[in-house]
């Protein structure tokens, strides 16, 4: 009896040890993609302060373009595991293999994405009987925005990859970086100034590729000269497509993205379903979204590190450090979501406070 005791006392010792050691990388991780994901929270914020109709418009954009790019994100999401396994095994031609077949076939079908949108913005919201300044709105934002979904695509993989070379601190660095100068960006773009012309919701497009653009190019940096990334030589040595190798790379990205593209699919519907009730409760519905997007994106954070260190722990054949991760990196998830999610609560009136500045109070009476 004793003897069980303890070791249930050395496991649960082991599990909080564990947390302790995953909970760094994870909150790096969750903050890179939170700084990605706040690009366009911040693009919704001041976007908001143009008026309510903006905000409605960007809310069938961001619906229509967000299960195409979750598809296109889940084919680099086999980077951890794939490649984390190789690089438990220290296999650095593997690791090169399954990223660059990876990023071949996320960015190909994120470009495929791109032209899909483009030509569906107009018929889609002319179907859902959407006002002739709605749909121009939306089709100005759009056209713009749509083209950094393979840039972002691209960010994310290379995010996979640098988590499994097991140095994340650099794209948090640079992630938190573009999120100051896109909301910069933004302001400078929509209102004009300093000899740009104000551009109105067309501007935040516009800063959003840039800061993409700018993001994608620091982190090709590091991945091509600093260490531990540059001796997989990940853009100076190609390896040979193997038909073989993109299918289990697209099957095993598919089932790890499917709930967040059906989620995804379902809110589109939502959103859809509720055009008929007007511009104000389609732009509630874009806010409390994007204030949802935070918790959400603080527990792929978590995801992350638990499917690279589970491939990693694979990779050295290392069961019981494959359950240790998924159960400490679990109870880890369920901390931080219910810490967060308290947080939000407390603060949700000084949040609604910063998405309505500008606007003019509405009640239900008006209905």
């Amino acid at each position: 009896m004793g003897a069980n005791t303890n070791k249930k006392i050395y496991y649960r010792a082991e599990i909080i040890t564990k947390m302790k050691t995953m909970f760094s990388s994870a909150i790096m991780i969750s903050f890179a993609y939170l700084a990605q994901s706040l690009i366009v929270i911040t693009d919704i914020l001041l976007i908001s302060w143009l008026g309510i109709d903006e905000v409605a418009a960007t809310g069938f954009i961001l619906r229509l373009y967000m299960p195409l790019f979750l598809f296109s994100l889940g084919l680099t999401l086999p980077i951890m595991p794939l490649a984390g396994e190789a690089y438990g095994a220290k296999d650095n031609k593997n690791i090169r293999l399954f990223t660059q077949h990876s990023l071949i076939l996320a960015v190909l079908v994120a470009v495929v994405s791109v032209i899909i949108l483009r030509f569906s913005i107009d018929a889609y919201l002319r179907w859902l009987e959407q006002p002739a300044h709605i749909i121009e709105l939306a089709k100005d934002y759009g056209y713009v925005f749509i083209i950094s979904l393979p840039l972002m695509v691209a960010g994310s993989g290379f995010r996979s990859f640098m988590n499994v070379m097991g140095r994340v601190k650099p794209f948090m660095v640079a992630g938190f970086f573009i999120l100051v100068l896109n909301a910069i960006f933004d302001y400078w773009f929509m209102w004009g100034g300093l000899g740009i012309e104000a551009m109105g919701i067309k501007g935040a497009g516009y800063a959003t590729l840039l800061v993409n653009i700018i993001y994608l190019a620091i982190m090709v940096y590091f991945i091509v000269f600093e260490h531990p990334y540059k001796p997989i030589k990940l853009f100076t040595k190609f390896e040979k497509i193997s038909f073989k190798n993109v299918f289990k790379v697209f099957f095993t990205g598919l089932p790890m993205s499917a709930r967040m593209i059906v989620e995804s699919l379902l809110m589109t519907l939502y959103y859809a379903l509720m055009a008929g009730f007007g511009t104000v409760f389609l732009a509630s519905y874009q806010v409390a979204y994007q204030i949802d997007t935070i918790i959400f994106l603080i527990g792929i954070g978590v995801s992350v590190t638990i499917t690279t260190q589970v491939g990693i722990a694979k990779g050295r054949k290392d069961a019981r450090d494959m359950l240790l991760s998924s159960v400490a990196g679990t109870l880890l998830m369920i901390v931080l979501l219910m810490s967060l999610g308290g947080l939000l609560v407390i603060f949700s009136d000084i949040i609604t406070d910063l998405f309505t500045m500008g606007n003019e109070p509405y009640s239900y009476t008006h209905l």
